[in-house]
């Protein structure tokens, strides 16, 4: 990542899979390869695309972990088309992998590369910096707001956050999935990731009286 030029410039844009401290995660933890591809031209870069490569018995299977990320307002879909079917030709040149599979649920790109398998897919997004709270209440389901306006009145509930609620996170996780044929990350990967994204990981619990009740971790 660091050798791309001026890439100093950009690094507040790339989202958290896109980043160094990511790649290392994924290297320490399942042993992931990433390679960056970018295109620019003579006075700024205009894509930037991690792709991640892991070994699969004899085989190399690699996919993007994100969509192409742009760097220039002025680029249309057609541009992201060309670069995306310029890094797939890249990667077919240098034999980086033996195919490249699906990407992840998070990383949804406008357009594919020629001859791809692809289907129509879409996701919701809500921009919580445009909209007030009541305006994100309002487009909740009736029950929901008025499970929320219960706990919000509840002083017997308490939210807390930080790293060092960890264990009481994973319980609730462990007793909310008991039964489920649900994967759960392991504490030990959640560590790790605390440790190469320490700034980014962030973790809640809701508490009654010091009883852990529900979690998330973002």
């Amino acid at each position: 990542l660091e050798e791309i030029p001026g890439i100093e410039r950009y690094l507040y844009k790339l989202p958290v899979f896109a980043t160094a401290e990511y790649a290392g995660y994924l290297k320490e933890t399942q042993n992931y390869s990433t390679v960056w591809f970018y295109s620019n031209t003579n006075t700024r870069t205009q894509f930037i695309n991690p792709f991640i490569i892991r070994n699969r018995f004899i085989f190399k299977i690699g996919t993007f972990s994100t969509t192409p990320v742009h760097l220039d307002e002025n680029l249309d879909i057609e541009d992201e088309r060309e670069f995306l079917n310029s890094v797939v030709d890249s990667i077919k040149q240098n034999k980086l992998c033996d195919w490249i599979q699906q990407t992840p649920n998070w990383a949804l790109t406008k357009v594919v590369p020629d001859n791809s398998i692809a289907c129509a897919f879409g996701t919701y997004i809500i921009d919580l910096g445009k909209n007030s709270e009541n305006e994100l209440l309002h487009n909740m389901k009736r029950d929901h707001r008025q499970h929320i306006r219960n706990a919000l009145n509840n002083t017997a509930i308490s939210i807390r956050s930080g790293p060092e609620l960890l264990d009481d996170c994973l319980k609730v996780f462990s007793l909310s999935s008991s039964g489920k044929q649900i994967k759960l990350p392991s504490k030990n990967e959640i560590e790790k990731l605390i440790d190469h994204l320490s700034d980014k990981i962030h973790i809640y619990v809701s508490y009654t009286f010091n009883i852990p009740q529900s979690t998330v971790i973002y």
